[in-house]
């Protein structure tokens, strides 16, 4: 190979099994780095004469290496936030909860709220928690604590008091007060009536913004994830830029605004973060059309199997959504619809159809889509629909989905192997911090044989149930990186290894291509390289 012009390269990563991304050279032993930018990629003896004296040579030793992940959906400072807050996650009775929330409660400064994430009632044997729970355990201290999918707040009865909320309270549109025999609010806050309660609470100051943030920038590091496609408020997007000028953002933020009548914020926002800076962009809207499965607030065509008396609830009216995704689209936005539910992804699709021939080469996106009807599979293609989805939910939620949503949606639900099969652009996230930050465990959610405890029935006998067909390991690593890229119009300058990109890299401690799928998840992250420094190393 002739050797690029210029001086010697400054990192060279040599002798791996190295995953480019690059259909005219999928596989590789060796990169070389220039600066921020790949100039190299090639055999180990056919780079090994472009290191010099400054040249940072890494013998990956047989180890894999593949593009940085591009995790395509992600909350970076709600995650930041909920790194400093009572962490309810796998919490299965009242007193494992009081006992976490006594932990952080003892440690608040006076006057501070206590605020944690991750309770889920199917852990608490299908019970949702009530606000006399926490009266008891805290008396006056307002505390609010959201369910492990942010889409459901739990409230003491303190801090619905400071909200105003009581029996004759009305719920904001997309929203409910839960409501106890006679009439008077449990605690329990769904949707949009948790945002009556998150008005009162002192918003983070600049400097827990930016702890927060570098806190999440750091999980990020030791997870191989150099970009995110995410949902910032305007604060975050400020705090970004300050890291950015100061050398310290180490993801490339793809930022969302949300999608409201008026779009001049939005505008302003893409006009100061341009598209053309690899760094940060802001030129997504994204918009909730339902809630979660596991709240019973995802839009479904039919009601809950378990919960008959309640089909969830869509947060916008039709006519309503058609037209602000109209003005969105004309005005040069790509969208992202939050739909989980089979009635809230016909909705989004039906809208995107609306939109024209035109709106496929926007690269609208749905995010989600858990669970599809066989008649809207094919419409993905048809109206040139992303399909963003986020395995890690199915290893979440499948011990209770079958009972969920009933035999017949079971075998619609995350339906990435068909939705691929017939050409629609998959891509892949987490959704951190709704589900832990873990690429791999990403990886295994959407190719491994996973298989679930069935809900017994007189028909079934309780046996298992398995994931619809899985993809192979490259196809989902591709929807991690190549087609996360191009999803976010950055096909030109990363999520490929080839000269000229950016210069993002991931170093496993094990080839997911050979690794038996029960493995997978126990692949360590040995290195992250982020615009061609090593930002993380095990070593």
């Amino acid at each position: 190979m002739r050797r690029p012009a210029g001086r010697a390269v400054d990192l060279l990563l040599t002798g791996g099994r190295i995953f480019t991304g690059n259909p005219r050279q999928p596989r590789a032993e060796a990169i070389a780095v220039r600066a921020n930018r790949i100039v190299a990629v090639g055999s180990a003896a056919g780079l090994s004469n472009l290191s010099g004296r400054g040249t940072r040579v890494v013998d990956l030793a047989g180890r894999f290496a593949c593009p940085g992940f591009i995790d395509c959906h992600v909350h970076l400072l709600m995650a930041g936030l909920s790194l400093t807050r009572a962490a309810l996650t796998g919490c299965d009775s009242r007193e494992a909860l009081i006992e976490k929330l006594r932990e952080r409660a003892s440690s608040l400064p006076e006057g501070a709220w206590l605020l944690g994430r991750g309770w889920d009632q199917e852990r608490l044997g299908g019970v949702w928690p009530r606000r006399e729970w926490l009266d008891e355990a805290f008396g006056e201290l307002p505390v609010l604590l959201y369910r492990v999918d942010g889409h459901v707040a739990w409230a003491s009865s303190a801090a619905l008091r400071i909200a105003g909320i009581g029996e004759t309270t009305t719920a904001p549109r997309g929203g409910e007060i839960v409501r106890d025999e006679s009439g008077q609010p449990t605690g329990i806050l769904k949707e949009t009536a948790a945002g009556l309660v998150e008005a009162h609470v002192p918003p983070p100051s600049a400097a827990e913004r930016r702890e927060a943030l570098e806190a999440a920038l750091g999980e990020l590091r030791l997870h191989g994830v150099t970009s995110v496609h995410e949902l910032s408020p305007p604060g975050a997007l400020k705090t970004f830029r300050e890291l950015h000028e100061e050398g310290r953002l180490t993801a490339r933020i793809s930022a969302w605004a949300r999608l409201e009548e008026n779009l001049s914020a939005a505008e302003e926002l893409r006009e100061r973060f341009a598209p053309t800076d690899p760094m940060i962009r802001c030129d997504t809207l994204k918009t909730y059309l339902d809630g979660t499965l596991g709240a019973y607030t995802a839009a479904m065509i039919e009601p809950y199997a378990d919960n008959p008396a309640t089909s969830g609830a869509m947060q916008w009216e039709e006519e309503e959504l058609a037209h602000a995704m109209r003005r969105a689209h004309r005005s040069g936005f790509q969208l992202a619809l939050h739909a989980i539910g089979d009635r809230a992804v016909h909705v989004a699709l039906s809208a995107l159809d609306g939109l024209g021939g035109a709106a496929r080469a926007r690269r609208h996106r749905i995010e989600h889509a858990e669970v599809v009807s066989a008649g809207d599979i094919p419409r993905f293609l048809s109206v040139g629909a992303v399909a963003s989805m986020q395995p890690s939910q199915l290893l979440s939620d499948g011990a209770w989905l079958q009972k969920r949503l009933g035999e017949k949606r079971l075998a619609r639900a995350f339906p990435w192997r068909s939705l691929v099969d017939q050409g629609t652009p998959v891509i892949l996230g987490t959704d951190w911090p709704v589900e832990p930050l873990d690429p791999l465990r990403t990886l295994y959610g959407a190719t491994a044989p996973v298989e679930f405890p069935r809900q017994a029935s007189d028909s079934d006998g309780g046996l298992s149930w398995a994931a619809a067909r899985q993809l192979e390991v490259a196809e989902a690593l591709t929807a991690m990186t190549v087609a996360a890229a191009w999803a976010s119009f950055e096909e030109n300058i990363k999520g490929v290894l080839m000269a000229g990109h950016l210069a993002d890299i991931v170093v496993l401690s094990a080839d997911p291509f050979s690794a038996p799928p029960e493995e997978i998840p126990g692949i360590e992250i040995d290195m992250t390289v982020f615009d061609g420094r090593v930002v993380h190393s095990r070593e």
